[in-house]
């Protein structure tokens, strides 16, 4: 495939034909750029018109105006064309929708709520198997082996789920803190299976939903279970992994504690394939924990004490609190070891794990920063932006939205770049699907979000797909 691609892209990049309609050219640009080929945005300047605007012919070529955007998605920074060519699209797809058929108009709706390149590929793929399974016209062996590869990696999740369960259930943390945590250990197995879903990291995906299920739980800990005296001693023993320290306080704490102990030292550090490899993902693992404690105690401490950080202080710190930082950087050594890739250091946190965090975060300030405050928890980047600034809430989600939007493009440019040297592939392609599920949780609203995450859980990990 490789192969193939390179060949294409060369071809591609003379671009000295002119038998190219829009769809060919964007799709082209789209696929090249996905799997890591530098395509110039230039290829798109043949669509513009003498006065430097894209041709106001394309406006009615939906295939063509879909394709365009979906390409646009994969922007680099100071890449204006491609701005543009999604500003374009936009506007004139909207403007088709009430004259398509109803097929074609729910096609365009779903593409600009939902583009190729910012879904998680593995709900996209139960999406178009349910299209296809419903009498669409297609290859019929090529829809019955999409089923039964979709089954058999669901099969082993499934089993996967039963042993994180029996993990979950063996920490007796619910027991002890019942309902003043998140107890939801389906969809937090579910996110790693959406962000690392091939069937050869089957352990590694088990590892990293308990570390998901901590983080969630330690978390809550910090915003409505504890005391600040309290978390100031747990966050010391963390960073200095002194299990004497925590005996002192509450039950729920201790049990936090030795949970965390196990996955690191018993979990993670054991998936490495070379001895001084587990050495390097320990001691990397106990400062990182020791840092999000670290950043949730910061936070606690702006609440209670109602200190207020400025925007942008909330936003360099809520990064480290998303969890996504450590997450990302357990992944990256796993990944490494199991993939017998070279372990480069990670002496800072690299643009390809620190951009997905704060997309992450981003999104949750977006989604849920109501709902935190009906837990007693308000912070947020809106919140903090709306009292620096004195504008509207409105006005704050905007800013918020464009700082996503930001973070995309350097991470479009931070993925291409990491592909040459730094980063395995599977490494890179669970980057992007960590960015990628912070709008599948967050970019609801209450009540439909739930519902939303709901069906995904019993698309994903309950209902079997039948032919």
């Amino acid at each position: 495939m490789e192969t193939k691609l390179s060949s294409i892209y060369h071809k591609f990049g003379r671009f000295d034909t002119d038998d190219h309609d829009l769809h060919s050219v964007a799709l082209r640009f789209r696929l090249l750029r996905q799997h890591g080929f530098c395509v110039s945005p230039d290829v798109f300047q043949r669509f513009k018109d003498e006065e430097g605007r894209f041709d106001l012919g394309l406006a009615k070529d939906a295939s063509g105006l879909m394709s365009l955007y979906e390409a646009a998605q994969l922007e680099h920074p100071g890449e204006d064309i491609l701005e543009e060519a999604k500003n374009f699209a936009t506007s004139h797809l909207q403007a088709l929708v009430p004259f398509l058929e109803p097929s074609q108009a729910k096609q365009v709706e779903h593409v600009l709520e939902h583009p190729f390149h910012k879904t998680l590929p593995r709900i996209e793929a139960r999406r178009c198997i349910d299209i296809f399974n419903d009498g669409c016209e297609i290859d019929r062996d090529m829809v019955d082996l999409a089923i039964l590869d979709f089954n058999h990696i669901q099969s082993i999740h499934q089993t996967e789920l039963q042993e994180f369960s029996r993990w979950w259930e063996g920490t007796g943390i619910s027991k002890e803190m019942g309902s003043l945590i998140r107890n939801q250990p389906i969809l937090w197995f579910m996110l790693s299976c959406l962000a690392l879903p091939e069937p050869q990291f089957s352990r590694c995906r088990i590892e990293l939903a308990k570390l998901t299920a901590l983080v969630f739980v330690i978390d809550d800990l910090f915003d409505v279970c504890g005391e600040l005296e309290d978390l100031v001693v747990f966050t010391e023993a963390v960073d200095s992994l002194d299990p004497t320290s925590v005996e002192p306080l509450p039950n729920c704490m201790n049990l936090c504690f030795v949970a965390l102990m196990n996955v690191v030292k018993n979990g993670i550090g054991f998936l490495a394939l070379k001895p001084q490899d587990s050495v390097d993902i320990l001691h990397r693992s106990n400062a990182m924990w020791g840092s999000l404690c670290k950043a949730f105690l910061q936070e606690a401490r702006w609440l209670r004490l109602e200190d207020a950080p400025t925007a942008n202080e909330y936003l360099k710190n809520a990064t480290t609190t998303s969890g996504l930082i450590l997450y990302l950087t357990y992944a990256y050594f796993i990944l490494a070891c199991q993939q017998m890739s070279i372990m480069k250091p990670l002496d800072a946190t690299p643009s390809l794990i620190h951009l997905p965090a704060a997309i992450f975060r981003l999104w949750d300030d977006l989604g849920t920063s109501r709902d935190e405050k009906d837990r007693g928890y308000d912070a947020s980047y809106i919140e903090f932006y709306v009292k620096e600034y004195d504008v509207s809430e409105e006005c704050a989600r905007k800013e918020t939205l464009n700082l996503i939007g930001d973070a995309w493009r350097k991470l479009n440019q931070a993925s291409m770049q990491s592909g040459l040297h730094d980063f395995p592939p599977a490494f890179i392609r669970f980057a992007l699907n960590c960015a990628r599920v912070g709008q599948l949780l967050y970019a609801f609203g209450k009540d439909d979000r739930q519902t939303t995450i709901e069906e995904h859980i019993r698309k994903m990990l309950i209902e079997k797909i039948h032919v």
